[in-house]
């Protein structure tokens, strides 16, 4: 989010770019007014692949868990981290999104993903605060999940001849 100096205007800027690896990058965008004024702002972000994004929010939430006196939002969290990472409790442990990842089932760990949402979001209304920064890396954990899977399913697929496109 940017300013202008004089009329108070606010403008924002956003781009997207897919990383091919984790890793730390940095990024720098350049901002040029209609007067040739310059401003360059220079940031070092963290890529994480699914995998670890998940494991950072089971981690997150754990802490939670045992910050928290209630047992309902307890409960939820609890819930919440058992979608992410499984409980363990079946035979064989395929039951967190992390594990559906494992047993490359892209559609079971967005399905996982989602149901810890809806668990997050039962935790917010019964008293545990805003857990916005996690739903948002949850989600856009799912999103990656579905970008990669769209993009396996594009290189996939030939190319349409020309009698094939018309």
């Amino acid at each position: 989010t940017f300013t202008d100096a004089h009329g108070g205007a606010i403008g924002q800027l956003r781009a997207v770019h897919t990383y091919a690896a984790p890793g730390e990058q940095t990024i720098t965008t350049t901002v040029t007014d209609d007067d040739g004024g310059v401003t360059t702002v220079t940031r070092t972000i963290e890529v994480m692949s699914p995998e670890d994004a998940l494991a950072t929010v089971a981690d997150q939430l754990t802490g939670l868990i045992g910050a928290t006196a209630d047992a309902d939002i307890a409960a939820a969290l609890t819930s919440a981290r058992d979608e992410v990472i499984g409980n363990h409790d079946g035979t064989p442990p395929t039951n967190g999104a992390v594990d559906q990842l494992d047993a490359d089932d892209p559609v079971s760990a967005i399905t996982k993903i989602a149901a810890a949402l809806e668990d997050l979001t039962a935790a917010e209304s019964l008293g545990a605060g805003d857990l916005s920064a996690l739903k948002d890396l949850l989600g856009l954990v799912a999103e990656g999940i579905a970008t990669e899977v769209e993009q396996q399913a594009r290189a996939a697929i030939p190319s349409p001849s020309r009698g094939q496109d018309k």
